[in-house]
């Protein structure tokens, strides 16, 4: 099973959700990171969204603060060096987020430096 979508709003799987905040906020311009590339998430997400539709809304929330530039839970130190990943054309670095879920389940989004991609995944604290 294919679970990634496009940026540009084109999906590849059920998840029309996503794709319309992604769509929505740069045509309002509220985003400030829209270089995702395709954007992938864990079956452990995929599983959590499909019972809990609580949990989808706040992947979607993350998701819409992470292309607002808002990192999360993030030292100022990891805040800075998202800054300088997307601003500085000529660095390639990952960009990371973490955002907190009160009922558990916390994530993280993660940029990897070449721009091919954004994976949404637990927090490694969950795993344990």
């Amino acid at each position: 099973m294919n679970n990634k979508i496009h940026t540009d709003g084109r999906e590849y799987n059920e998840y029309p959700e996503l794709c319309r905040i992604i769509s929505e906020a740069v045509k309002e311009k509220t985003a400030k990171f829209t270089d995702l590339g395709e954007l992938g998430y864990g079956p452990d997400i995929y599983d959590r969204t499909e019972k809990d539709r609580a949990y989808l809304k706040f992947i979607g929330d993350s998701l819409r603060r992470y292309i607002a530039g808002d990192w999360g839970d993030l030292t100022e130190e990891q805040k800075e060096n998202n800054e300088m990943a997307i601003t500085e054309k000529y660095l390639k670095l990952s960009v990371i987020a973490r955002y907190n879920y009160p009922r558990g389940g916390d994530i993280d989004i993660i940029t990897f430096e070449d721009r091919i991609g954004t994976w949404i995944r637990l927090h490694e604290d969950d795993y344990e």
